[in-house]
């Protein structure tokens, strides 16, 4: 059967001990790339890691090195190494392998919250873009959509200044905030905040990629934001990958990665071909789900530099 669910994508075999195997393929990539998503990636090294911890553990930060382009038509082989356990942390780290090459590296610390009760100094960001939506109706992904999947929805909104800009009548990219929303979809099945925390891993990682070359007014072909026509706009970039990819949760549970998510990305520097990007993630509420930071690599088309926003 073809993986059209989160759940399904993210089913695993035992082949040994500590040692796992994705059941479902092909898996949905991006459309025009052999490539499935690094956030799909990143989630299912999380679940091998889950199936190593108690269950009174949750996942706390996830960190990943991509280090190939990893193949939708093949299964992928997650090897779990357990580095530590404590009574309130346990780290775990994986290789995602295909064909004996490892396609990407992850770190998965995880947390007993129960046992961090206590007196703690409390604060949270808020978020600082002031549009919402009722619904997904112009969903990202709909370009490209096949019997595979995606499993997500995305929808951009029109960027938005933040703090002071350099440049009196213009914002500078490192002041503008990026937004999308974004889904699990269809839903999930369970209430179980495991799977929920798997699906904001998978849910983090598309559009933060886009942000960077959005905020310099470079297009990957996406329709332009708010663009109902759906008019794919000209490629800017020979190529461009994520490197590296870590989310922070700040909650563990009352989330779910199927209700309307609000995901925020700053880009504070770009140079030499590379940019970093830093998002956060907040439910529908506006409350803070999940920090993440992204370090991304980018090759342009030779040829005239467009004016920047």
């Amino acid at each position: 059967m073809a993986p059209k669910t989160l759940e399904q994508v993210l089913e695993l075999r035992q082949i040994d001990q500590d040692v796992f195997e994705t059941q479902q393929y092909p898996i949905w990539s991006w459309p025009g790339s052999k490539v499935f998503p690094g956030g799909t990636l990143m989630a299912q090294a999380s679940a091998a890691a889950f199936e190593t911890v108690s269950s009174d553990f949750a996942i706390d930060t996830v960190q990943a090195y991509f280090l190939a382009g990893t193949n939708p038509d093949i299964p992928v082989v997650h090897r779990v190494k357990r580095l530590s356990d404590g009574g309130r942390f346990v780290t775990r780290v994986i290789t995602a392998e295909q064909k004996g090459g490892v396609m990407g590296h992850i770190t998965c610390s995880f947390v007993r919250y129960a046992a961090l009760d206590g007196r703690s100094m409390v604060h949270s960001v808020q978020r600082q873009g002031k549009q919402t939506i009722d619904s997904i109706t112009l969903d990202d992904l709909e370009i490209g959509r096949n019997e595979y999947g995606p499993y997500m929805k995305f929808q951009r909104l029109p960027l938005e200044g933040v703090g002071a800009s350099p440049t009196v009548g213009r914002t500078s990219p490192a002041s503008t905030l990026y937004t999308s929303v974004a889904a699990i979809s269809p839903e999930i099945t369970t209430s179980s905040s495991r799977l929920h925390a798997l699906g904001i891993i998978a849910l983090s990682d598309y559009h933060i990629l886009d942000a960077a070359p959005t905020l310099h007014n470079h297009s990957f072909g996406l329709p332009r934001i708010n663009d109902s026509a759906r008019k794919p706009t000209d490629q800017d970039f020979k190529m461009y990958t994520s490197l590296n990819h870590t989310v922070h949760f700040r909650r563990h549970d009352g989330f779910r990665a199927d209700d309307q998510c609000y995901i925020e990305v700053t880009s504070p520097w770009a140079d030499r071909r590379r940019a970093e990007m830093q998002s956060r993630i907040f439910d529908r509420r506006g409350e803070l789900i999940a920090s993440c930071v992204q370090e991304a690599y980018y090759v342009l088309k030779e040829g005239e530099a467009k004016t920047k926003l």
